[in-house]
């Protein structure tokens, strides 16, 4: 039977022989794997600052120096890497950051508009999921599929007509931004929270390169550390107004959760300072990627949506998979699994992203060879020894 040591060590060979094409997935740097490694892994801090037991405890633990040197420096690096007024690094998931938020936010019987799966959003806003725990009401977000983005103005009729407490946009299919400002403008006219999940595009978003207005424009952007941003899997939370970020990470102590991993908030602030360092030049290589990738399968008979849009604005890229069966006689999971016996790794889904590869040192030049890997790959060619060879010939950038 394997040891635990040996699975890891197969699991990290293999990982580094693949093209990894998986939107939410990131490469991270040495410095950062150390940091996630530290010491810091076994530690605590706890903050009290009230009567315990009979007396009055500023922390629960000692020897927290460090730990707590670590997660105020973190947090301000977010709040320069977004220009936010405030931050915070702790929660442990996107999912946690959105479920705090939402807690802290919604009053219990309120009302939240969101994205539905089936338009691209977030599973966990609508039931049975997040509203079934924190007893709102879920109400659809108005879609426009032809442009693949939020319908603004359909948006903002829905906020006056239904008055909802909160606006969350959460998108798992992300292409194109949204029309912010009529959105923002609608929320403070009807007394709802404006809030922006960007786990996806968090290091898009940071480069300037998406969605510059997420801080100005909403209450609250919060989301996955670990997807365009390259750091350990966690979250984080970042706005424009210190009070009600305030109000939000109170509800993390002994409610959402409790230790908030400060290994992992270490690492993430590493990975705040590439971000600061080569954040602009990472993410427009990305979306450049992206775009390039898109064209490339395109011309290679992969199908690729949107082609009259410029195919995408983020790092993902969405296969046609109608056209895709069509063409080549493959459901979404069956192509995955007959990439995956190839050493290139998609979701089921037939999204693909290009922040990994990207984060290797990939450019433009490397998706045509990425496309035509990919195409031959999908018509069963074998193609695994060029796969390692491309793979081989990459390296961590933006460090």
């Amino acid at each position: 039977m394997d040891r635990i040591e040996d699975l890891v060590r197969q699991h990290e060979e293999w990982r580094g022989r693949c093209i990894n094409l998986i939107p939410s997935e990131n490469a991270t740097s040495p410095a950062v794997r150390a940091a996630l490694a530290s010491d810091l892994g076994n530690r605590y801090t706890f903050h009290v600052g009230a009567e315990l037991h009979g007396q009055v405890i500023e922390n629960a633990y000692r020897g927290t120096r460090w730990a707590d040197a670590v997660e105020a420096r973190a947090d301000e690096l977010a709040k320069e890497a977004y220009g936010a007024a405030a931050a915070t690094v702790r929660p442990i998931s996107g999912h946690v950051a959105g479920l705090t938020a939402v807690a802290a936010l919604v009053p219990h019987g309120g009302r939240v508009l969101a994205l539905r799966a089936d338009d691209g959003g977030y599973d966990g806003y609508h039931l049975p999921h997040l509203p079934d725990l924190l007893g709102y009401v879920a109400d659809p977000l108005p879609w426009d599929e032809a442009h693949f983005r939020v319908d603004a103005e359909a948006t903002v009729a829905a906020i006056r007509r239904s008055r909802p407490d909160a606006v969350v946009i959460a998108q798992s299919f992300v292409l194109f931004p949204v029309d912010l400002a009529p959105i923002d403008e609608a929320c403070k006219a009807a007394g709802a929270r404006l809030l922006y999940d960007g786990s996806h595009t968090l290091g898009l978003i940071a480069g300037g390169q998406f969605q510059p207005d997420a801080v100005a424009r909403t209450d609250l952007l919060y989301g996955s550390t670990h997807k365009t941003l390259f750091g350990p899997q966690g979250g984080l939370m970042v706005g424009r107004d210190p009070s009600l970020m305030a109000r939000v990470r109170a509800n993390f102590t002994l409610r959402t959760q409790d230790n908030a991993h400060w290994h992992r908030i270490a690492a993430l602030g590493v990975a705040l300072e590439e971000l600061k360092a080569h954040g602009r030049d990472y993410a427009a290589q990305v979306v450049r990627n992206a775009q390039a990738l898109a064209a490339a399968l395109d011309g290679a008979g992969v199908p690729v949506r949107f082609p009259e849009l410029g195919y995408t604005r983020s790092h993902q890229l969405h296969i046609d998979l109608e056209g895709s069966k069509a063409k080549l006689g493959l459901t979404s999971q069956d192509l995955a699994k007959r990439l995956e016996a190839r050493d290139i790794i998609i979701d089921a889904m037939g999204r693909l992203g290009t922040q990994e590869l990207t984060r290797l040192g990939a450019r433009e030049e490397h998706m045509v060879r990425v496309a035509d890997l990919f195409a031959r790959a999908a018509r069963g060619k074998k193609v695994i020894e060029d796969v390692h060879k491309l793979r081989a010939g990459l390296t961590m950038a933006f460090c």
